[in-house]
């Protein structure tokens, strides 16, 4: 399952940038092939993904799909607040917040 995870969201980074947002962000790639956002917790005792979350268009079907996912099967329909600070755990989507 996370195989496949990885595939799919390597395949939607790969995709032309629509989104001006993604480009102004600092990034990197991790080990695992993912564009990953840069930020200032370099040197917080996080988990990695918390560290530098895996960087997501915001219009993408994907996306939307990681926010329904979480939505009712992590945070069990808990509200926006609750799912939008699930999704940050492991993804930076811009202009979300």
């Amino acid at each position: 399952m996370e195989e496949a995870k990885l595939v799919i969201l390597k395949a939607t980074q790969k995709r032309p940038v629509q989104d001006k947002a993604l480009c102004r962000f600092e990034h990197t790639l991790g080990t695992d092939g993912l564009i990953r956002k840069e930020g200032r917790l370099k040197q917080a005792s996080l988990h990695p993904d918390q560290n530098n979350p895996v960087l997501l268009p915001r219009n993408e079907r994907v996306t939307k799909l990681i926010g329904k996912d979480v939505y009712t099967m992590k945070v069990g329909h808990a509200g926006r607040e609750n799912t939008l600070a699930a999704i940050c755990e492991v993804f930076w989507i811009p202009q979300v917040l």
